[in-house]
């Protein structure tokens, strides 16, 4: 799960199922791409309508009008803009339109649903927000009070899961966070008081955070990899993913 705030910056969250000790029956998450073949579309875009909020309804500010329409197995939205003088930008190709009424329990269980029994079967998958300050990533992803974001609710269906396995590693089964943000060419490791990282490629295609650098007396280099906390509940990722968060970098815009 993946969330963008502030100019120029991003953060994310990835969750990794986690037991002490290996099962048939043991979900893994994070296999390498292309070990495990699966039945969905490789990438789906949504697109999210946010009402006007706060500030917005205050200053009577008008809502820009848009348009969905579905052809062919994938929809459009038109928006149209400036009273005076009016322009309409009409986007296509969209696996979904989620207008203003629909909340985020709806956007869950249409875009990340669907991926969490993959994940479960030892295959990898990501969902991202993107779009400018003040868009509603970090409302999505993140939540707000009662209205629970994606990672929260995605993390409470993974654990029902995981009850229903009978046959349960010694120590049972574990949810692992990670908590990284990428922010001006920078990376950091939320899940370790901000530690700044170093993302290197491997010879795989694979893209890893690692940090602590130590140079050995015969020329080989250490790395740790990024830290993790391992959860037995949706609340202990809440808690976890509140650490991270309370160190992530923000910011506003006037957009």
């Amino acid at each position: 799960l993946r969330s963008a705030g502030g100019p120029s910056s991003s953060a994310g969250e990835e969750l990794q199922s986690e037991a002490p000790s290996s099962s048939a029956h043991r979900p893994v998450v994070g296999k390498r791409p292309g070990k495990g073949k699966s039945k969905m579309t490789q990438v789906k875009v949504f697109v999210r309508w946010r009402p006007l909020v706060g500030d917005e309804l205050k200053r009577g500010d008008a809502a820009v009008g848009y348009t969905c329409a579905e052809k062919g197995g994938s929809e459009s939205v038109s928006v149209t803009s400036d009273r005076t003088r009016v322009k309409t930008w009409t986007g296509n190709g969209f696996t979904g339109v989620f207008q203003h009424r629909e909340g985020n329990v709806e956007v869950f269980e249409r875009v990340v649903a669907p991926m969490l029994s993959m994940t479960l079967e030892g295959k990898s998958a990501c969902c991202f927000c993107y779009g400018h300050t003040g868009s509603g990533k970090t409302h999505t992803v993140l939540g707000y009070g009662a209205d629970f974001g994606l990672y929260r609710l995605g993390s409470a269906r993974i654990f029902e899961a995981f009850a229903a396995i009978k046959e349960q590693p010694l120590g049972g089964l574990q949810l692992s966070v990670r908590f990284a943000e990428l922010h001006c060419g920078r990376a950091f490791d939320l899940m370790d008081s901000r530690a700044e990282c170093q993302v290197r490629e491997d010879a795989d295609g694979q893209v890893h955070f690692r940090k602590d650098p130590t140079l050995h007396a015969d020329g080989r280099v250490r790395v740790r990899p990024m830290s993790s906390i391992c959860c037995k509940s949706a609340e202990d990722v809440a808690a976890a993913v509140a650490v991270g968060s309370s160190l992530r970098g923000v910011g506003a815009s006037s957009l």
